[in-house]
């Protein structure tokens, strides 16, 4: 099969965005993605589909993104540095508008907290990778073309935690949406320090409420539910999660009963954000920023209580 694959349709959209309403095209989509292709363009009525190698997708991502483990990844170096440093890892979340882009750098690898060297301590290197994998994005977690995704999201982050000279209790998983989806699984199966904006443990509501909106159906060996079950039965949660969330949001009650599954589910920290402005779980990561900061300098300075807390703005 060749490395780029080219599919023409006349119907004004790319054929990711064809694929919502089509479920022929949908198919055919779930086919390509399980055979390691993802759209990279669009012109002419035609989308282009090219097989993934991280070298060919570099020149997808930004111009200092690197490559190793089979990711592709930023790591920002810090303003100051001192004898011991940080490291905050943030995964990305979906992109919203314009949904589904040709663009891989906008699907798989959203900017979320883009400002964030600016409220955080200054010798902090911020590490992101991109999440290339499915159709909108992996979660960052397996899938069928690829079963070491999740080990070489591990690998990476070590490396990079031992080239710096960085301990493990000063480094930090940070997400929102899907990128809280994988935070908050990295952090449960390898115990390192999180906060989780609102993460998506249940795939049930986008399937049922629209149609499949983040095309999780056919592209994973197991559910979400399936995952998170058998995870949280078998490993024990601890007190450096934090979950930030909201009561208003979509998530929360999948959120609530994934915990039920954990026989420490109290040691989570749980923020439930009653935010005026929160209506709907999109809602959630802009309008908690103010907390994250606030919990990522708490964090990494030793000096923030854990508890579950109601903040209402």
């Amino acid at each position: 099969m060749s490395q780029l694959i080219e599919i023409k349709c006349f119907d004004g959209k790319n054929f990711l965005q064809l694929s919502r309403i089509d479920p022929r095209k949908k198919y055919k989509l779930i086919e390509l993605t399980n055979k390691g292709f993802y759209l990279v363009g669009y012109k002419n009525h035609i989308s282009f589909f090219q097989k993934y190698e991280p070298q060919k997708f570099l020149k997808y991502m930004p111009e200092k993104a690197k490559t190793k483990y089979n990711l592709i990844y930023t790591i920002d170096e810090p303003s100051v540095k001192v004898n011991e440093s940080y490291l905050l890892v943030i995964f990305s979340s979906f992109q919203i508008t314009p949904y589904l882009p040709e663009d891989p750098y906008k699907r798989y690898f959203l900017q979320d907290y883009e400002k964030a060297s600016h409220y955080i301590p200054s010798n902090t290197y911020i590490l992101r990778i991109a999440d290339i994998g499915g159709v909108a994005g992996g979660f960052y977690l397996n899938t069928n073309f690829d079963s070491t995704i999740e080990e070489n999201v591990v690998k990476l982050i070590e490396y990079l935690r031992k080239k710096y000279q960085i301990k493990k209790s000063s480094t930090l998983l940070l997400g929102y949406s899907k990128g809280a989806t994988a935070s908050f699984f990295y952090s449960v199966k390898h115990r390192y320090k999180s906060i989780c904006v609102d993460p998506i443990l249940s795939d049930e509501y986008h399937i049922k409420t629209y149609n499949d909106s983040h095309f999780t159906q056919g592209m994973f060996p197991e559910t979400k539910q399936e995952k998170f079950l058998h995870i949280l039965k078998q490993k024990e949660l601890h007190t450096n999660i934090y979950i930030v969330t909201s009561e208003k949001s979509q998530q929360y009650l999948y959120i609530v009963e994934s915990l039920k599954h954990s026989k420490t589910k109290k040691r989570v920290n749980i923020i439930n954000s009653l935010h005026p402005n929160i209506k709907v779980h999109p809602d959630v990561g802009p309008n908690t920023k103010h907390i994250v900061y606030m919990l990522i300098n708490g964090i990494f300075y030793n000096t923030i209580q854990k508890k579950s807390l109601i903040i209402e703005a």
